[in-house]
């Protein structure tokens, strides 16, 4: 225990003197300023009438969208060099800027990572070329965003009633969409090459697909988590999740302290430390788990279900009930019904999800065959869709005008008392269930 307390201490101490000297040499985007940015498009470009959008980030990693015409040839990953007046979105510190119609110089692709980049591009519109061609705008954007983690060309409409029935995660990319992907690849290979061998094949496409998704950090946090559990695998040792959430956590850091800054990688960790550490709670509920024989064959269906809606709700109330401080202090409200939307919602993402790839897969071979059974998704797309539309106009929400850092840290601090108190209750009910058997 010394050592491990000992081994932090000094992860502490070097992550402190990074965030140091990278504050020390930052210098913010100053609003009506002028500047010239040389760097990589890091999103994929989406066009909505005579106007194309995207992302880049500037040396100190500050977020920059970039308004421009339809017609500006960039593509994600090129190279390019922006050139224009910022503004900042918010009065934050290191908030995202925007910069409309900068000028903008691309730069020919021949080197390695030129190549690489223009092997993703081709791949992400080939995903959305054929989803666009099969489905209507709606379910497109549905099935691009299951795939590539986007919300490309969602009608704004819908776009703000996912926002609003707090299901926008589901078309972002997530550790979710790694997972999944992650335990459909290993499971295929598995069938045709022995365990290691199948865990050195997926974890080599998990960082394919980690540029991909365009290297959000919820990605590449779920995707360097996915290399410690591969790496516990391969070496037969245990994997311990939370231990594991912050490494990966230290390491991001370490490499970009800027990623403490982005919503993306604070929701990501804290949804995935409070799915680690508020779900295990649910062993509480022993009535979900009982192995009564007479019982199971009684209820067997209805059980299913039961602990079905139970998992989907134990997982999204885990996730909520940490990231809330930061939805309230980033956007000032909270939908009180997104947990009942995203119980009846979650079920569907993994079979859209796994469905998405093999369509895909089948589509290299024909495309006819693959839109046939693309449309065996309708009902569930379709019933996806009247959900969000229902909860999207539905809306329940608490808003918080001025939600600061004290509070936040208050909420976390009671949270944390909160879990001392369970983990008492659980092991004096462990040494007495333990005191009764002898």
């Amino acid at each position: 225990m010394k050592y491990l307390l000992g081994v932090c201490f000094l992860l502490f101490c070097l992550l402190f003197f990074r965030f140091f000297f990278y504050l020390q040499d930052f210098e913010a985007l100053q609003s009506d300023k002028e500047i010239s940015i040389y760097t990589r498009v890091a999103s994929i470009p989406q066009v909505r009438g005579g106007i194309k959008t995207f992302r880049v980030f500037s040396p100190d990693g500050q977020m920059v969208f970039v308004t421009t015409s339809r017609f500006t040839p960039v593509e994600y990953g090129q190279r390019i060099r922006v050139k224009g007046t910022v503004k900042p979105i918010s009065e934050r510190f290191f908030t995202p800027v925007s910069m409309r119609y900068p000028k903008i110089y691309t730069f020919s692709r021949v080197g390695l990572m030129d190549r690489f980049c223009n092997l993703t591009a081709a791949v992400q519109k080939y995903v959305i070329d054929f989803f666009a061609s099969v489905f209507s705008p709606t379910q497109a954007g549905l099935m691009i965003g299951l795939v590539l983690g986007i919300a490309y060309g969602l009608p704004k409409t819908f776009s703000d009633s996912l926002s609003s029935a707090g299901l926008t995660h589901i078309v972002a990319a997530s550790g979710m969409n790694v997972s999944l992907i992650t335990g459909f690849v290993f499971a295929f290979l598995s069938q045709f090459f022995r365990r290691k061998v199948s865990i050195v094949i997926s974890f080599v496409f998990i960082l394919f697909y980690m540029f991909l998704a365009g290297l959000e950090p919820s990605i590449v946090r779920a995707t360097v988590m996915a290399f410690f559990a591969f790496s516990a695998a391969l070496l037969g040792r245990a994997y311990f999740g939370v231990l594991a959430l912050f490494l990966t956590g230290f390491i991001l850091l370490f490499i970009n302290p800027a990623y403490l800054f982005q919503i993306g990688f604070q929701l990501s960790f804290l949804s995935t430390l409070g799915i680690l550490i508020f779900s295990p709670l649910s062993r509480y509920v022993t009535v979900l788990t009982t192995k009564d024989a007479e019982v199971e064959q009684e209820i067997g269906f209805w059980r299913k279900i039961i602990v079905s809606i139970f998992s989907d709700f134990k997982i999204t109330f885990s996730a909520q009930i940490a990231s809330l401080p930061i939805l309230l202090f980033q956007f000032g409200s909270y939908n009180l019904l997104s947990i009942i939307s995203n119980i009846f919602v979650l079920w569907t993402i993994p079979p859209l999800t796994i469905s998405a790839f093999l369509v895909l897969i089948v589509s290299a071979i024909s495309f006819p065959i693959a839109a046939f059974f693309s449309y065996v998704l309708l009902p569930i797309l379709l019933y996806f869709e009247i959900l969000v539309l229902f909860f999207g106009q539905n809306v329940f929400s608490v808003s918080v005008e001025d939600f600061s850092v004290s509070f936040m840290i208050l909420y976390y601090f009671l949270v944390g008392v909160l879990l001392v108190i369970l983990r008492i209750v659980r092991e004096e009910g462990y040494m007495k269930r333990k005191s009764e058997q002898l």
